[in-house]
């Protein structure tokens, strides 16, 4: 499993891909980040502890409150269908991309880091391995998102659309996702000339699901 922030997983088992949209969690932070900015504003027009005050604290408090039980419910629903996925499969161990130091070590801008430390994929891993029966566990990710899995050579991409020099193209999440998998197997950076991606996008169980079928012939 590939975490991020715009796509909050992308997986990959061999065979299958499946992408959970992180779209929904980027709409809800906006929205908190809006509501405390118009807390602070709003609330100077009071007396500290006078009934207007209070009383405006607690409307703001609760909008809050509901916001974060909005997250809440959508990461626990996604979590619970990515692991209803792999009990389906009859998949025992998950393997996550240890992505933590991305909180603390963050260097893409003042817009960019605001998403990536309030970002919610570490609870959603959290809420998986939980409820997951199996094993899990972590690897590091390092190049993973930027080496081709075809001739193993390293390039960055700006886009979602990752483009090898050698011709080979695929999405830059499913590129992270399927690499994971090879450190998983101890396999990264193995050159291959069988990797083949038929993208198919399917029903999304009502939380912006994508499914990609990936064939190695």
């Amino acid at each position: 499993v590939d975490l991020g922030v715009k796509r909050l997983a992308t997986t990959f088992d061999g065979k299958d891909s499946l992408i959970i949209s992180g779209k929904p969690i980027l709409s809800l932070n906006r929205l908190a980040a809006k509501n405390s900015g118009k807390r602070s504003a709003f609330l100077k027009r009071f007396k500290i502890g006078s009934r207007k005050h209070r009383k405006a604290k607690r409307s703001f408090n609760d909008q809050s409150r509901k916001i974060d039980n909005l997250k809440r419910d959508f990461l626990h629903k996604t979590s619970s269908v990515l692991v209803n996925v792999c009990h389906a499969k009859g998949i025992g161990k998950i393997v996550f991309g240890d992505c933590a130091e991305t909180h603390t070590e963050s260097n893409l801008g003042k817009v960019n880091n605001q998403k990536v430390s309030s970002g919610c994929e570490q609870k959603f891993r959290k809420y998986v391995e939980h409820k997951f029966l199996g094993v899990t566990g972590l690897v590091p990710e390092h190049y993973t998102s930027q080496t081709c899995p075809v001739c193993a050579q390293r390039k960055k991409s700006n886009s979602r659309a990752w483009k090898c020099d050698c011709g080979f193209t695929c999405d830059r999440d499913w590129l992270g996702a399927f690499n994971i998998y090879n450190v998983s197997l101890g396999t990264f950076g193995n050159r291959t000339s069988n990797v083949v991606a038929i993208w198919q996008r399917q029903g999304d169980y009502g939380l912006m699901l994508i499914r990609h079928i990936v064939n190695l012939r």
